[in-house]
């Protein structure tokens, strides 16, 4: 029985966690200054080898899809003229792509009817050491490491304390969201207090996270940066009124 064996993205073990780890902790900020990480942060190898022993019965014909540049080698000679789509000839074969990328993994898509990148694959770093490339489920050569965005889903509050010139809204659990403000109208500002409790969104002058914006129109929209919290105090200055409330949430379950 003939197994279908699809083709996924790979890359250098343990480099996709580090890299999005590494997004993730230069993203710090407190009360909108930015507050890098102050601990050590490991980052990717921006330039690697993949490799594929084959044995192939008869001649067959690969397209390569890289995440940054690259260069073909078929037993130890590099291709200079290859470009994407190259035919390999029957038989015995190393089969190597080299990758490099300031901006995000080196990370390579082949296929072809049996030649496909999957954990089968080796790859190195140019120290003389081979690993079991890393994959995960990026299974779209149009949806490369670089593209890979989780999941978001629009979630409301579960409860909104309206006051004077505030409004206090309950997400009922910690989330990491981009707060979305929607039909605002009127003229003056609006400053956001975040918390994980009520009592952190309440300290106005103490909470680590704060957002803020200028309304001056009506039915506006405004949506801020990703944040980690549950609650939300909005402080309106002037008359400005704010019909409804929104986040983004980012699941990281996918």
């Amino acid at each position: 029985m003939k197994i279908n064996i699809k083709s996924t993205w790979i890359w250098y073990p343990g480099d996709f966690e580090i890299w999005q780890h590494l997004k993730i902790s230069l993203r710090r900020k407190e009360r909108q200054t930015s507050v890098p990480t102050f601990w050590k942060v490991d980052t990717y190898y921006p330039s690697v080898v993949f490799r594929k022993e084959l044995n192939l019965d008869k001649p067959e014909k690969v397209k390569v899809y890289a995440d940054g540049d690259f260069h073909i080698m078929l037993d130890s000679v590099r291709l200079r003229y290859a470009k994407d789509i190259i035919e390999i000839p029957k038989g015995k074969h190393t089969f190597s792509i080299a990758v490099a990328n300031q901006n995000s993994i080196p990370a390579i898509f082949v296929k072809g009817e049996t030649i496909k990148s999957d954990g089968s694959w080796e790859v190195t770093i140019y120290d003389q050491t081979w690993h079991k490339a890393g994959y995960w489920n990026l299974d779209s050569k149009e949806i490369p490491p670089s593209k890979f965005k989780l999941p978001v889903t629009e979630v409301f509050p579960v409860n909104i304390d309206k006051h004077k010139s505030s409004y206090f809204i309950d997400f009922d659990k910690e989330i990491y969201a981009s707060l979305k403000l929607s039909t605002v109208s009127g003229k003056g500002n609006i400053s956001i207090y975040y918390g994980e409790s009520f009592e952190e969104a309440m300290s106005i002058d103490h909470c680590v996270l704060v957002d803020s914006c200028e309304a001056a129109g009506n039915n506006l929209e405004y949506t801020f940066e990703l944040k980690a919290f549950r609650y939300a105090n909005i402080v309106c200055e002037g008359k400005v009124s704010i019909n409804k409330f929104s986040a983004f949430f980012v699941s990281t379950c996918h």
